[in-house]
């Protein structure tokens, strides 16, 4: 079996080296690492050339910054394994991590961290999302995704906006799915957002719509279990009420404000179960079809 390992970087001049160290010590025979240098400002571009000079392993892709999207989905393209790990520059991969998951590649998806060691055929993926909580787990790392799988349906992150890019991808990726495979190992340890300081960014209020929208249409092929239902409508009120806030904090003029809520009114508010609402989460969804 081929790995393909793609890592996107902006800024990562400080958390570089930790991070490759710890993939390039265990990377397999025939595995490859795909460096997407997004536009950096720093060093980061000119040690990934360094390092891809002195390992034939390592591919060098530079890239004007799009965001971490767009750099994964610049990786995916030249990526030749039959499988695709993600990892963050920020993160580390701990020894026995890439093993750990090619070991257990006998399904369309592998995913790490989790309580029950269980196979899912395509009928049970939904009963997974549920028991393993996958809808809080949609970030492309701790996971190995069939290329093949990705290519044939034409699977990519959204490069529109810049929040939940991922999340969307790993629903749509499982969408396709036949079958999962869970296991326990849980070798990645992640450390912070991508590039420098976003962790506590206010995201601009439609990018974090635009998330929610796409999110409501991937999840669709898992809404028959209502446990799935139930968790994906309260995470998508919950951006909505961030939604809301944002647009206040960030000072959002009448043109912006109308924008933000006529596309709530026209993609969203349809396709959300306003049911099980509590009072304040209902008013925040009337405040949105009255603001102007």
């Amino acid at each position: 079996m081929t790995l393909s390992i793609v890592i996107p970087l902006y800024n990562a001049g400080q958390t570089f080296s930790h991070c490759l160290d710890s993939i390039m010590r265990q990377i397999p025979p025939e595995g490859e690492v795909i460096l997407v240098d997004d536009g950096s400002t720093d060093d980061t571009a000119a040690r990934c050339d360094a390092l891809a000079e002195d390992n034939h392993c390592v591919k060098v892709i530079h890239t004007p910054n799009g965001g971490p999207g767009a750099a994964r989905n610049r990786g995916l393209e030249v990526a030749t394994g039959e499988w695709i790990a993600f990892v963050d520059a920020d993160d580390t991969c701990e020894d026995g991590y890439f093993v750990q998951l090619l070991e257990a590649a006998d399904a369309d998806l592998i995913i790490q961290g989790q309580e029950k060691h269980l196979r899912y055929e395509k009928a049970d993926i939904p009963r997974a999302i549920a028991e393993n909580a996958l809808l809080e787990k949609g970030s492309p790392w701790g996971k190995l995704f069939r290329k093949r799988l990705i290519v044939e349906k034409g699977i990519r992150f959204p490069e529109n906006y810049r929040y939940g890019e991922d999340t969307v991808f790993f629903l749509r990726y499982l969408g396709v799915c036949e079958n999962i495979r869970c296991i326990g190992e849980c070798g990645y340890r992640y450390a912070g957002a991508y590039g420098s300081g976003l962790s506590g960014k206010t995201h601009e209020s439609l990018d974090l719509l635009y998330y929610v929208n796409d999110s409501l249409e991937a999840v669709q092929p898992f809404l028959e279990n209502r446990d799935v239902a139930r968790r994906h409508n309260a995470k998508c009120v919950f951006y909505v009420k961030r939604a809301w806030n944002n647009m206040h904090i960030l000072g959002y003029d009448r043109s912006r404000r109308k924008a933000v809520v006529d596309y709530l009114r026209i993609h969203i508010l349809p396709h959300l179960k306003l049911t099980g609402l509590n009072s304040r989460e209902t008013l925040y969804l009337v405040l949105f079809h009255l603001a102007r």
